[in-house]
């Protein structure tokens, strides 16, 4: 029985770590843009985030920045898999339209081997009630201004009562970072 979608990490890259467009289009043209998945990692950099490959170990030149999220939601517009509204609201906070549990948990890709981090990384986790109420934005200025997990995982949680929505989800957070070697 075939995957109802193929999903694609490293492959669109080169050994350089250049995104190559001519890739990404044999893939859409062989499976057809509706199947395709691009799952890609991304590891902090000086002055924001770059798309990594090798399990986090080779950055590429692709940074992840306003406008690489934008041109990625009118791509995801055009393309069916997101509405108007979705793409206008993606646009306009930068938060991800896509996460683990969208899909009822039924397609969760278990790594056969452990992700290394490296000192400093830092692995985020929360619920709805969090990433609904923050940006992006507001999300890496907290992680970047304090360095103890604790207190970020709390920051991220007072920022978001903050706003104050009657509507908003419990919040929860987890946040491991690895210190040293």
């Amino acid at each position: 029985m075939a995957g109802s979608h193929v999903i694609v990490t490293s492959c669109l890259f080169d050994a350089e770590g250049t995104l190559r467009m001519d890739r990404l289009k044999d893939l859409v043209s062989a499976v057809g843009a509706e199947r395709l998945v691009l799952d890609l990692s991304c590891r902090r950099v000086q002055g924001g985030w770059a798309v990594a490959m090798n399990r986090w170990q080779t950055l590429t030149e692709l940074r992840v920045t306003a406008e690489t999220l934008d041109v990625l939601a009118a791509q995801a517009y055009e393309d069916g898999k997101i509405s108007r509204q979705d793409t206008l609201w993606s646009m306009e906070e930068k938060k991800v339209w896509s996460y683990l549990g969208q899909d009822g948990f039924h397609e969760i890709e278990v790594c056969e081997k452990p992700v290394l981090l490296k000192p400093e990384d830092k692995v985020l986790l929360m619920s709805k009630g969090i990433f609904e109420e923050l940006s992006w934005r507001e999300i890496e200025d907290i992680l970047i201004d304090t360095d103890d997990s604790q207190k970020s995982a709390d920051c991220l949680i007072r920022a978001a009562e903050r706003k104050g929505n009657p509507q908003r989800d419990n919040g929860s957070v987890i946040l491991i970072q690895r210190l040293e070697a």
